[in-house]
């Protein structure tokens, strides 16, 4: 049986695990500290963290607010086991409950299986578009 559940800062090694599985190197010291500020959900199975789910409002000036998934994961070894649609149904529950209508969420072009998960779960491509990263010191 799956449980959805907020997430705790004791669920840090987990959240970094599941991470890394997707290719994101973050360590548990770095999920610890980034939870606590975050929306993130758990997909909790025999008191194991299988997934997770990373939700955020976003606010604009020029359309109404709207949810962004800002990650989900569930690991190799449990998806295609409805965890991750679980994971969904949580993050609607919450947007709705924010008073929100529109969730989005970025993939990258390479996850075709992420971009086939999404579309069967009602999700469609509305663009294509660029990522621009600059990083700059800090003022410290």
């Amino acid at each position: 049986m799956i449980t959805i559940r907020d997430a705790r800062e004791s669920d840090a090694e987990a959240v970094a695990s599941l991470s890394r599985e997707l290719g994101y190197e973050v360590t548990t010291k770095e999920a610890r500290q980034r939870l606590p500020s975050a929306v993130v959900f758990v997909a909790e199975e025999d008191g194991v963290v299988v997934g997770w789910c990373q939700v955020a409002a976003v606010p604009s000036v020029v359309h109404d607010p709207f949810a962004e998934i800002r990650g989900l994961v569930v690991t190799q070894s449990r998806r295609s086991a409805g965890i991750g649609r679980a994971l969904l149904d949580r993050v609607e529950e919450w947007t709705r409950q924010q008073g929100m209508t529109h969730i989005r969420v970025h993939s990258n072009v390479v996850r075709e299986r992420a971009r086939k998960f999404y579309e069967t779960n009602g999700y469609a491509v509305t663009k294509t578009s660029n990522v621009f990263d600059k990083v700059i010191g800090t003022s410290r």
